[in-house]
């Protein structure tokens, strides 16, 4: 008859297992580690958001009794903080719209490209209509055939030899 295991012994067995399987936590770097998480169908993006929003629940328990945070779980959280977060001071602000204006310009570099094969076309949606005057919309139909036209341009000139 086999005995009892204690939580501790379990998670050490595991642990040993683990190792033994995958080697030390150490010795898998990211890539290898997405590749493990992709092979057993977890998404990787997916476990950082769930993970980091467990961290920071344990974390707001420390923020309520008004104790500070252990290290590690600082750490931990500094890791797997989101982009998507909310900037907590002036330097994440900076570092937030530098990421998103790169982001823009690499999509605005693409439109070329994508105009060769078909030119972009826009649906005008008016949100409030009740509160959208006809100069308004004359101005945003302006504006929108101002925009298509300037693609088409753009189109035709990477389309010549």
């Amino acid at each position: 008859m086999q005995k009892k295991l204690n939580p501790r012994e379990v998670r050490n067995k595991l642990i040993r297992l683990s190792e033994a399987l995958f080697g030390e936590p150490a010795e898998v770097d990211e890539g290898e580690a997405e590749e493990l998480l992709a092979a057993a169908g977890i998404d990787a993006s997916e476990l950082d958001a769930r993970m980091y929003s467990r961290l920071n629940t344990t974390a707001q328990r420390y923020w309520t009794k008004q104790q500070s945070v252990p290290p590690l779980l600082k750490q931990a959280l500094e890791v797997l903080r989101p982009a998507s977060a909310p900037a907590r001071n002036e330097k994440e602000l900076a570092i937030q719209a530098k990421s998103l204006i790169e982001r823009l310009v690499e999509t605005a570099k693409l439109v070329p490209a994508l105009a060769k094969y078909q030119t972009p076309r826009f649906a005008t949606l008016y949100r409030n209509k009740g509160q959208i005057t006809e100069s308004d919309k004359d101005l945003i139909d302006k504006a929108k055939s101002e925009i298509e036209d300037k693609l088409r341009k753009m189109g035709e000139e990477g389309n010549e030899p």
